[in-house]
C-alpha cells in the first residue's frame, strides 16, 4: 500500500513539475506576456513565484517531506491559475 501511495504522489507531482520545467521556464517571456494579456498583475514576478511553487510543491510531494506544505503550494497555484485563466 505504501508503494501505491508513493506512485500516486509521483504521478500527480510529475504533471506540475513538467509544467514548470518543460513549459514555464523555457518559455518564460511568452508565458509572462500571456499572463499580462489575461490581466495578471506583475506577471513576471508572479510567474517566478508560480515556478517556485510548482517545483518546490512537486518535489516535496515526490520526496514525501513536508508533503502537506507542498500540496498547499500546489493548491495555491491551482486556485490562482483557475481564477485568472478560466472564464466563468
Amino acid at each position: 500500500m505504501v508503494a501505491l501511495a508513493v506512485a500516486g504522489r509521483v504521478f500527480l507531482s510529475t504533471i506540475f513539475l513538467m509544467s514548470a520545467v518543460g513549459n514555464k521556464i523555457p518559455q518564460f517571456d511568452g508565458v509572462s506576456d500571456y499572463m499580462a494579456k489575461e490581466g495578471v498583475p506583475l506577471p513576471r514576478i508572479l510567474l517566478a513565484f508560480a515556478i517556485v511553487f510548482l517545483i518546490v510543491g512537486s518535489l516535496s510531494l515526490i520526496a514525501g517531506y513536508q508533503a502537506r506544505f507542498g500540496a498547499t503550494l500546489l493548491l495555491i497555484f491551482l486556485v490562482l491559475a483557475t481564477y485568472y485563466f478560466h472564464d466563468f
